[in-house]
């Protein structure tokens, strides 16, 4: 992960390879197929996500919980035909995933034909949308543009759970070495100057919206039947998984994409297209894996994700783990020789002062 701008200028422009080109072409059809299905006979679920957004841009926000200030970012959808409009957001969420693919990999095709990409299309969710804006974060950050990196910060934090991944990737960039560090880090810092000053001005505009979503989040809780996280498991013990990622010898990418991974299958809610957030980051096939969680068939999906993702983490921690067990034997012969010549200095200095009294 590079803040170089003139890196992430050639990886946003390098030419479409035929790969990509094909992934692209199969998202934008299956996208479209979606609408047309849906035209023709109502299916559970289709779209679903999509028509909530719609709803939430006219004032019903039954089964909306997230950040007030996202609404706005339907209303040009929801102002079109439906069908219209759907095509658009599904536009808008291929074009996220594959502008934050471009950016933080410079390959984009593996996350386009990743399940995450095709579960949100089918649900007409926001995840590409979401990805767009962390990218959009870190492309301002390259640039120390704390305007379009605040914008994009802002974006990202509409939906909570997906936020903290934002946050931690903008905190990954604070601490990044670049060439101009007192800019870097005061673009970084003012760049959270965007998303604060919009959560004022909802609160200003609608004080009670926080309190009326824990009152929907009680009363019309989130289906949750393929949220994957530990936390129906074990509750909120999951959330120790973020604490070897923080003390253990790791390198800097591999530290994030741990705290990533942790938080993803330890937070209270999560569902599986909001994994694009961690597969954006990936390079090359690793995205392609999540299709292996469906081998486990539908019921256990879930269960599938949470294992594949338990292997990543473990993947990501190891290097730090076999470092602490490998020094661990040098640092105890360490601490038993400095053990060693104390009592040896003790008994010296005992020795002498008996020489002294006789």
């Amino acid at each position: 992960m590079t803040l170089d701008p003139v890196e992430l200028k050639a990886r946003l422009t390098r030419r479409l390879t035929l790969v990509e080109l094909a992934t692209l072409t199969t998202a934008v059809i299956f996208g479209a197929g979606m609408i047309v299905l849906l035209s023709r006979r109502p299916i559970p679920g289709l779209l679903m996500d999509f028509a909530l957004f719609s709803r939430a841009s006219g004032g019903d926000l039954q089964g909306y919980y997230y950040g007030l200030w996202g609404i706005p970012l339907f209303y040009p959808f929801a102002s079109l035909p439906f069908n219209l409009g759907a095509l658009a957001w599904q536009l808008f969420n291929i074009g996220g995933m594959f502008f934050a693919a471009r950016l933080f990999t410079g390959k984009s095709a593996a996350l386009i034909f990743s399940y995450q990409m095709f579960v949100n299309l089918y649900f007409g969710q926001i995840s590409g949308v979401l990805c767009f804006g962390i990218a959009l974060m870190w492309l301002g950050l390259s640039k120390r543009n704390w305007l379009l990196a605040g914008l994009g910060l802002t974006i990202a934090v509409i939906k909570p759970q997906v936020g903290l991944i934002a946050g931690l990737i903008w905190l990954f960039a604070l601490l990044s070495d670049t060439d101009d560090p007192p800019s870097h880090r005061r673009a970084c810092w003012m760049a959270l100057i965007v998303p604060a000053a919009v959560v004022v001005i909802s609160f200003l505009i609608q004080p009670d919206w926080l309190a009326q979503t824990f009152v929907r989040l009680k009363t019309i809780p989130p289906n949750d039947e393929a949220s994957f996280t530990t936390w129906d498991y074990i509750g909120a013990w999951g959330l120790l998984l973020l604490i070897p990622p923080l003390i253990l010898p790791l390198n800097r990418q591999a530290r994030l994409l741990a705290l990533i991974t942790a938080w993803l299958v330890s937070a209270p809610y999560f569902q599986p297209w909001d994994i694009a957030a961690l597969l954006m980051l990936l390079p090359n096939w690793l995205p392609l894996l999540s299709w292996g969680a469906l081998l486990l068939g539908y019921p256990q999906m879930p269960l599938g994700f949470l294992l594949l993702l338990t292997a990543f983490y473990i993947w990501q921690i190891s290097p730090g783990v076999f470092r602490v067990l490998r020094l661990a034997p040098v640092r105890c012969a360490s601490l038993g020789k400095i053990k060693f010549y104390k009592l040896q200095k003790l008994e010296h200095d005992q020795q002498d002062e008996q020489r002294v009294d006789e």
